[in-house]
């Protein structure tokens, strides 16, 4: 059933309300506290008046399977209200079986489908990334 007419081509995200993409929450979140307040610790550093716009980007590393993906968005979770135009999640599928990778390609399209003017991308990323510049694997 369609309830709305399609978007217009062309919209722009602030026209579209506020994107709610992490997936759910677990309620029985346990261990990785110290992880996790460092996690929160970095956040509010960057949020203080003197980061000056500053971007934080934070790299959780770990073999398969340890709960990376779980810590991330549980702590994306504690901090959405700190991002009012919303919050975005692409599960890239670095350890899923019998799934592969997600390449850059299929990323920065979801990106572009999301109304994000290809110059907001960082440079060289306004064409399709090639096949192969994936998870090395």
């Amino acid at each position: 059933m369609v309830l709305e007419d399609p978007e217009p081509a062309g919209a722009r995200a602030e026209d579209r309300g506020r994107l709610a993409q992490l997936p759910a929450d677990t309620a029985a979140f346990t261990g990785r506290r110290a992880e996790l307040a460092h996690l929160l610790d970095l956040a509010a550093d960057t949020a203080a008046p003197r980061a000056g716009g500053v971007v934080m980007i934070c790299a959780v590393d770990g073999m398969g399977g340890i709960g990376k993906t779980t810590l991330a968005v549980h702590a994306a979770h504690r901090l959405a209200d700190r991002y009012p135009d919303g919050c975005l999640f692409l599960n890239l599928h670095g350890f899923t079986r019998a799934i592969d990778p997600v390449e850059p390609g299929p990323a920065l399209e979801r990106l572009r489908a999301l109304g994000v003017p290809p110059t907001s991308l960082w440079p060289g990323a306004t064409t399709r990334a090639p096949a192969g510049t994936g998870s090395g694997r």
